[in-house]
């Protein structure tokens, strides 16, 4: 048991020696970023989020893209078939870009391979932790604040599923799925920048999201802007944890660096080439 803890130990200080990924890990960064997603995951859940039922509202109140694309569907029985590739798209991007980097090369046996990758491995489930937390802070934490109620609160004779709930905006739905999308799209596009994959995984991970997204508005479930809320938090997170690992030695110029001051942060951007 000590050796295979001092091995695992040996691999976890030294992964930097030889890296594969163009993202990496940094202790100070990395423990400042997760405090703040574990911090905004578990502080939501401190919001009261109970409402007064209201009845019914005027759809006048509405501005007017929510009152121009408010739908009553019942489409709750695609619900299934819409959570099962949601949550299977979510958990893509932490399998599919670290293979291509790693390789599926096996003629050594498959724990040789695992610690030749382990380096990737280890720096994209740190990133993928913190994406996870971090979306799910933030969408529980702007729903517990904004309180919007759902549109059957808007449509008489509408769905009930949620009629009285206040957590329509921002549709969780909808970060739950262009947050991979991001994700996907940037570190594969990071890790292959020559690849004739790199369009066709982009514009397929953010039409799967969009669909998604519309059939949250079509459902009734969720207001139009709701939707657009969380595609755009959601595709801000996708990118932005990928971006804050990614390396800024030699010829790669391209990251997000900040520093603790007395009076808060210092945030400095870099766009360069590879």
């Amino acid at each position: 048991m000590k050796k295979c803890a001092l091995l695992l130990l040996f691999f976890t200080l030294g992964f930097n020696l030889w890296s594969q990924s163009v993202f990496t890990w940094d202790l100070r960064k990395d423990i400042i970023i997760g405090t703040a997603a574990v911090g905004l995951f578990f502080g939501h859940r401190l919001l009261s989020t109970e409402p007064s039922i209201p009845g019914y509202r005027n759809v006048r109140d509405l501005n007017f893209l929510d009152r121009g694309l408010l739908f009553e569907n019942d489409l709750r029985h695609l619900d299934p078939a819409r959570a099962a590739i949601q949550f299977s798209f979510f958990a893509l991007p932490m399998v599919l870009t670290p293979l291509t980097v790693v390789g599926l090369d096996f003629s050594d046996g498959v724990i040789p391979w695992f610690l030749r990758g382990f380096d990737t491995w280890l720096v994209y489930g740190i990133m993928f932790t913190q994406a996870g937390f971090l979306m799910e802070g933030i969408r529980g934490i702007i729903k517990g604040t904004a309180n919007r109620f759902r549109p059957p609160v808007y449509i008489m004779g509408g769905s009930q599923t949620h009629a009285f709930s206040t957590d329509s905006f921002p549709s969780g739905s909808t970060m739950l799925a262009f947050t991979p999308a991001a994700f996907l799209s940037t570190t594969f596009s990071a890790e292959h920048p020559d690849s004739p994959w790199r369009l066709p995984i982009v514009i397929g991970s953010y039409l799967l999201a969009t669909s998604i997204g519309v059939q949250r508005v079509l459902s009734g479930e969720h207001f139009f802007t709701d939707v657009l809320a969380g595609a755009a938090l959601g595709t801000l997170i996708g990118w932005g944890i990928p971006t804050l690992h990614r390396r800024t030695n030699g010829n790669d110029n391209n990251g997000i660096s900040f520093m603790p001051t007395g009076n808060g942060i210092i945030v400095s951007v870099s766009l360069g080439g590879r």
